[in-house]
């Protein structure tokens, strides 16, 4: 029941906006390339087996470690299109936490539900998987938990995902993570991708507040940018240093004969709207979510999608590039 109100509260949130129609998707109007994080960009499952391996005691066996990350990841996929009250994102900072049992004070977390979901998640995970005997070697208000908390900074890229992404970017697109997790969060996976980050969209208030693929999430785009598919009046996108900063490299490096950059005076001068921006999903909910709002979609890997369909599938992310009209990867594997 609450997976269909939620479904239902995503689909009245969406109404009246435009779904592009892929077969007129044209890749030199692409400006701001989105991708999801924890599941596009990064092999989170791998990653957190080994962050975590490392953080917990020896007692710990490789077969609970795994139970336990496959546990606590399960818990976050449930709150998916989740929205989330102010009072969940524990955006108030003089009461204290009461439904969790013993969570930290709300002034631990500004405004994130991703902090939120992610200290109650693992909490239920060690209860459900770890033997009564070992729970006392993971207190929660104990170093050893706030370690794994931070787990999820700490990822690995799946293969070729940091070339093809530093690629996108050097043409001169803006290239931006648009995930559910928190900007904390966020910035420091992101940072091992080598890429100047023009935006970091994440779950955090004031600009979402929910989880994808709610509707909220894809919304903060178009504000930051500046348009909307829907009519309304927009703030113009905030000014960004990374973005003006882009912009002068981009235009040196142009006026220097770059080839690759040529491409890229177009798209650091021409306007913002709908049709540029491409969103990189990592589930089929968060593709279909994407184009439910009015962007254009990609879903990284073969999976099966059930209702409206992406535009694009990457079997490899390096099919990304000649989706973009840009050079290959000189290692990209041959069709």
């Amino acid at each position: 029941m609450k997976s269909l109100v939620l479904l239902l509260l995503c689909c009245v949130a969406a109404s009246g906006h435009t779904i592009l129609d892929c077969d007129k998707f044209q890749p030199s109007t692409i400006r701001v390339l989105t991708f999801d994080v924890f599941a596009a960009a990064m092999d989170t499952y791998t990653s957190l087996r080994n962050n975590v391996r490392v953080v917990l005691p020896s007692a710990f066996s490789q077969e609970l470690v795994n139970e336990l990350v496959d546990s606590w990841v399960d818990l976050y996929t449930d709150f998916a299109g989740h929205v989330f009250t102010r009072e969940e994102a524990v955006c108030n900072t003089t009461t204290a936490t009461t439904a969790l049992h013993g969570m930290r004070s709300r002034a631990s977390w500004p405004c994130q539900p991703f902090a939120y979901v992610n200290e109650h998640n693992l909490r239920e995970a060690i209860a459900r998987t770890v033997p009564a005997d070992l729970r006392a070697l993971v207190p929660f208000d104990g170093p050893v938990f706030a370690a794994l908390l931070r787990s999820w900074q700490n990822l690995v890229p799946w293969a070729r995902t940091a070339e093809v992404l530093q690629r996108v970017s050097q043409a001169g697109i803006l290239v931006a993570p648009l995930s559910n997790g928190d900007a904390t969060t966020l910035r420091a996976a992101t940072a091992v991708l080598g890429v100047d980050m023009a935006f970091i969209f994440s779950s955090d208030f004031p600009t979402a507040g929910a989880f994808k693929p709610n509707p909220l999430m894809y919304r903060q785009v178009a504000t930051a940018l500046g348009f909307s598919n829907d009519g309304d009046d927009l703030p113009q996108p905030r000014r960004d240093s990374n973005v003006f900063e882009r912009f002068v490299r981009t235009i040196t490096q142009w006026l220097q004969g770059d080839e690759l950059n040529s491409r890229a005076i177009h798209t650091a001068t021409a306007p913002f709207t709908m049709e540029s921006v491409l969103h990189v999903a990592g589930a089929p909910e968060d593709a279909r979510g994407a184009r439910e709002f009015g962007f254009y979609s990609a879903l990284a890997r073969n999976q099966p999608v059930s209702g409206l369909q992406p535009c694009f599938r990457l079997p490899d992310i390096a099919d990304l590039l000649p989706l973009l009209h840009l050079p290959p990867l000189e290692d990209a594997p041959s069709a």
